[in-house]
């Protein structure tokens, strides 16, 4: 070492805690490492691995990414597997998805070294979902799916309910994101039944808000109300760590999807009281993905309810939380109700980029379950810049998909925009946005959408005033200001009623 400095190709780095040398230039260390022959190289990778464990003693966790590095490249298949999966799981709970997923497969590579056996195929497995949790953070979808199918034979061998279970909760959650909330459904109901059967109540509180978040989109909000409760009596409150543990706590993310129906419903009251214990369990963990959760059911619930300075508040937190952890399935949503709340209180070109920012994002991800509604939020805050054209075709868009994914709610909401949207560009022209309308009112009712019922009420008020009909005017806006009481939510504004 010495000659190697008073040579000038190494230098003193650090003196404390202990004394770390390195290369003078980056090149020297390159064609030196490359002359070594591959077995002694592979050699010194496996005693570098043994010494630096042997020296880390009480500190191991500060270096296990070099151990897993070392013991890779030495071919301690052992040693390496166990080194990389702990460090993926470092990676992942600070919140590194990219670099945990990096570890994670190469895990997955090391492991097909080594002799198949029980403990090896359970390892395949339990190596898979950590994998597809840190994917999911990430959002890619396509990998996600590519990570379950590879799972299908090792389930099929290992005959374990336990995993059996687990893997249908996360293919119900694949079906969820891909908008094919029957499949979903039929996972979710195959994993449920598992769960109860060898009695863990994680899973079964993971399965059941699972379903819940199926039933929403498929208009069953009632059934959706009571798989969500169901989910929150069974699921502890404390954030677990687990082996497989979620990405989220889910005591967080199930009162999140509650709120999100109870504003749909109208239920704003019992809303609130669920978005703020579900912050309440995010804040005490300290756990800053749950947090955005909490603040976007916040910030959502409160935008339906027409307060939008309470709104805008809770959801510029959630963002503020999501860019600096990189949540980008969560951000997106944050960003789309952000968006449409800036320009329902006047902020409208911040609000018109934040929306076509979050469409963009799910676009690009492959995230069709939120499509139908972004496409809504950018219609609104289009509608709202006298880009009627632009709004109208935003809700053509969105009722489309929602048509092709059996999403009745998101349906309503987008026949609501298309006839705000027609009705701007033609006022005269009211025939066609009446019938949007009253079929927009119909599905409301159906799904319970209290509060959409009640703006449609508003809008077919207005549509009937400009045809001289007051009796029918008098009539819908009676009906929809009772609404607007009893729920305790802001009127539509007139603006977007025109």
């Amino acid at each position: 070492m010495r000659e190697l400095q008073a040579a000038e190709f190494l230098y003193e780095k650090a003196l404390f805690p202990e004394d770390a040398y390195t290369f003078k230039h980056a090149m020297t260390r390159e064609v030196a490492y490359a002359s070594l022959l591959r077995e002694r190289r592979q050699a010194l990778h496996a005693r570098a691995a043994h010494a630096i464990v042997a020296q880390a003693a009480g500190r191991l966790e500060e270096h296990v990414e070099r151990v897993a590095l070392h013991a890779e490249q030495g071919g301690l298949w052992a040693m390496a597997l166990d080194y990389l999966e702990r460090a993926g799981r470092k990676a992942f709970a600070l919140f590194a998805n990219a670099e945990a997923v990096g570890f994670f497969e190469r895990a997955l590579a090391v492991l097909r070294r080594l002799p198949e056996n029980r403990a090896t195929l359970e390892q395949a497995i339990d190596l898979r979902f950590e994998l597809r949790n840190a994917l999911v953070a990430l959002c890619e979808l396509d990998r996600i799916r590519k990570c379950l199918e590879e799972l299908e034979p090792f389930i099929a061998s290992a005959g374990d309910k336990v995993r059996s279970a687990r893997h249908a909760a996360f293919r119900c959650n694949h079906h969820f994101y891909a908008a094919e909330q029957r499949r979903a459904i039929g996972f979710g109901e195959t994993g449920l039944r598992l769960a109860r059967e060898y009695g863990d109540p994680r899973v079964e509180g993971e399965l059941l808000y699972r379903l819940g978040q199926s039933h929403h989109l498929l208009g069953d909000n009632r059934r959706a109300i009571a798989l969500l409760e169901e989910s929150i009596k069974t699921t502890v409150e404390e954030r677990e760590r687990e082996r497989v543990e979620l990405s989220v706590i889910p005591a967080v993310v199930n009162r999140t999807w509650l709120v999100s129906v109870l504003a749909e419903t109208g239920d704003f009251r019992a809303g609130v009281t669920c978005a703020k214990r579900a912050l309440e369990i995010a804040e005490r963990a300290e756990h800053p993905l749950s947090q955005v959760l909490g603040w976007f059911a916040s910030g959502h619930l409160l935008q339906r309810k027409g307060e939008l300075n309470g709104a805008i508040a809770a959801l510029e937190r959630g963002e503020a939380l999501s860019d600096r952890y990189a949540l980008p399935l969560w951000r997106l949503r944050v960003q789309s109700s952000l968006g449409l709340a800036y320009a329902c209180s006047g902020r409208v070109a911040e609000g018109l980029a934040l929306a076509r920012q979050a469409l963009g994002s799910a676009e690009r991800m492959g995230l069709m379950v939120d499509q139908p509604m972004l496409l809504v939020y950018l219609g609104e805050a289009s509608l709202l810049a006298g880009g009627t054209d632009e709004a109208l075709s935003y809700g053509e868009r969105a009722l489309a998909l929602a048509h092709a994914h059996e999403a009745p709610g998101n349906e309503a909401w987008a026949r609501f925009l298309i006839a705000r949207a027609r009705l701007a560009f033609a006022p005269e022209a009211t025939d066609e946005p009446a019938a949007e309308l009253e079929a927009a009112l119909r599905l409301a009712e159906a799904c319970g959408a209290r509060p959409l019922a009640a703006f449609c009420r508003t809008a077919l008020g207005e549509i009937h005033e400009r045809r001289g009909d007051k009796t029918g005017a008098e009539a819908y806006a009676a009906a929809a200001d009772a609404a607007y009481a009893e729920l305790d939510m802001r009127p539509l504004p007139r603006e977007l009623a025109h």
